[in-house]
């Protein structure tokens, strides 16, 4: 297998020849094969710069802790990951993968949709790691490449990732330098090229587990208490929402709405947060509708109501194109909470909703929160 034989040629390279340039043929393969890198979803959230100048290195250098392969090697390459993951960017691909492979754009929605939730729920940091990740897998490939090639190169986390995007303007392009490699070739003056390569053992490195292994069903009892104590502390974190909705006089059926929407719309703070205020306006929404139905009635009798809901809620479709405020159900809950409760119009029944409402997404976020800690250390 010719790719072992050139993955043992590889080492990290300490010395480089500055005096011989990678060619332009040899270039564009190695970056033929990091485009050809896997990455979740296929997005790839990430760019990749191929720094040759020499001033620029010179600059990188000092808070790349001084290594000298920063201006030595033929190039310095730095992958930079995307630190926010909008939605432009998956109907970017969507629109690539449907044109590369003659689909009808419209047939990809679900699978947009799918992308966008899931990448949604995720928190800012985790999505910033994320999107590092991918990186390291493009970095794989240029190793491999360049390997195969016979072109040196050396991968390094041995930087401040902070200069780097202060020097380079990263941060204002929404990008981040997760990691780098320098690639040319070795000095005769590297002797680390002639030692020998520092590699567990296969059978430390590797584990086969079987269908029959015994850790399988040690696995099978952990899950199965894990389970058993999600469901006893979500019994008791439902009965606690209970008690405080009684206690407090709250409406109860309005505090596992709230708990039951922290779960449909995503289980984020953010997201949460979001919702939460959705289905403040909707409350508000359902106020107008109220209030102007009742006036309404006086010039049109029982017409008055559902031309106000007409106006009103014809005017919903225009929010949903506000950017975070686009959650049209989040609304309607907002209104059912309204009219299920029954009010006359006053400012006390506005803000005991707005308590009952933020009372049931902390008791949901309690419990996502110790299901998880469970999930860990069980």
């Amino acid at each position: 297998m010719a790719l072992i034989d050139d993955l043992k040629w590889r080492y990290a390279t300490k010395i480089f020849d500055p005096t011989i340039q990678i060619s332009e043929e040899n270039l564009k393969k190695i970056m033929k094969a990091v485009q050809l890198s896997a990455s979740s979803y296929g997005l790839q959230l990430y760019r990749v710069l191929i720094i040759e100048n020499k001033d620029l290195r010179e600059k990188l250098k000092p808070v790349s802790w001084g290594q000298n392969q920063i201006t030595e090697a033929s190039h310095l390459v730095v992958f930079c990951n995307y630190t926010e993951v909008e939605d432009e960017h998956i109907d970017e691909y969507l629109e690539l993968k449907a044109k590369t492979e003659q689909l009808n754009l419209a047939e990809l929605k679900d699978y947009g949709d799918f992308i966008k939730e899931k990448i949604g729920n995720k928190s800012k940091d985790e999505r910033i790691n994320w999107t590092a990740h991918q990186t390291y897998i493009a970095l794989g490939n240029l190793l491999a490449a360049c390997a195969e090639l016979k072109i040196d190169a050396c991968p390094m986390e041995g930087f401040e990732f902070e200069k780097y995007n202060e020097i380079l303007n990263l941060s204002e392009q929404g990008l981040n330098a997760s990691v780098i490699a320098t690639i040319g070739y070795r000095s005769k003056k590297d002797d680390t090229q002639h030692y020998e390569k520092i590699r567990k053992p296969i059978e430390k490195l590797f584990k086969s587990v079987s269908r029959q292994d015994h850790q399988a069903n040690k696995s099978l009892k952990s899950n199965t208490l894990k389970s058993f104590m999600q469901a006893l502390s979500m019994g008791f974190i439902g009965a606690t929402a209970v008690f405080t909705s009684s206690f407090f006089q709250l409406p109860t059926w309005v505090l596992f709405l709230a708990w039951v929407s922290y779960y449909l719309f995503g289980i984020k703070p953010k997201l949460s947060l979001l919702v939460f205020v959705q289905q403040m306006l909707g409350i508000l929404i359902a106020i107008a509708i109220q209030y102007g139905g009742s006036q309404l009635t006086h010039y049109i009798g029982t017409l008055g109501l559902p031309v106000m809901v007409f106006i009103v809620v014809s005017a919903i479709f225009y929010l949903s194109k506000v950017r975070y405020l686009n959650n049209i159900p989040a609304y309607f809950l907002g209104m059912i909470v309204w009219f299920g409760f029954n009010s006359e119009i006053n400012i006390n029944s506005f803000l005991l909703l707005a308590i009952t409402l933020v009372m049931g997404f902390i008791f949901a976020w309690l419990n996502e929160t110790i299901s998880k800690k469970i999930q860990t250390k069980f």
